[in-house]
């Protein structure tokens, strides 16, 4: 029961944030539309939990989105680095196969964002939940993660290192 406490606990910030030093046009529109509530999350609760800004409120949709975000930057960075092109390249199945394919990748992502939640006060009682719920959705995500793939062919350049380049890709309309 005592892990649940600081799920209902409300305080004031300990201390509040220092003002941001750079500002992009989200920041901007941010700070316009309500300071108060930049400045809410952005302050400090030790009392709550160690992290910084009031704990987030935990959205299924919103992890499953990075959840495929990550999986598609780790293929893609790994096709890039064997010079595939595409998923249609016959060396993307070495790719895969050294990932451990498709679910092996996804589900290092599913347990990133469940140990990412564990110090979260507002996710702790219902981190079980959302684990079954990210595996049930886990075919879902794989053949997401396929459409999306399959659809993307990197640019070719000249002077091109996997290692060092920004990755640049190309999508297909359906």
């Amino acid at each position: 029961m005592e892990r649940y406490k600081k799920q209902w606990c409300v305080v004031k910030p300990s201390a509040w944030a220092s003002s941001p030093t750079e500002m992009s046009p989200s920041l901007l529109f941010e700070l316009e539309s309500c300071p108060r509530k930049w400045a809410l999350e952005h302050a400090f609760y030790p009392e709550v939990w160690d992290g910084r800004g009031y704990p987030a409120k935990i959205h299924m949709a919103s992890l499953i989105g990075n959840i495929a975000h990550s999986s598609i930057e780790k293929i893609i960075k790994e096709l890039a680095k064997c010079y595939c092109y595409s998923t249609h390249d016959s060396k993307t199945i070495e790719v895969m196969r050294s990932l451990g394919g498709y679910t092996n990748v996804i589900n290092s992502y599913i347990q990133i964002s469940i140990d990412a939640l564990k110090d979260n006060p507002r996710a702790a009682w219902v981190l079980d939940f959302i684990q079954s719920g990210l595996i049930e959705c886990k075919d879902d995500i794989r053949s997401k993660i396929q459409f999306i793939l399959g659809r993307t062919s990197l640019l070719k350049t000249a002077d091109y290192d996997p290692l060092k380049s920004i990755l640049t890709a190309n999508i297909d309309p359906p």
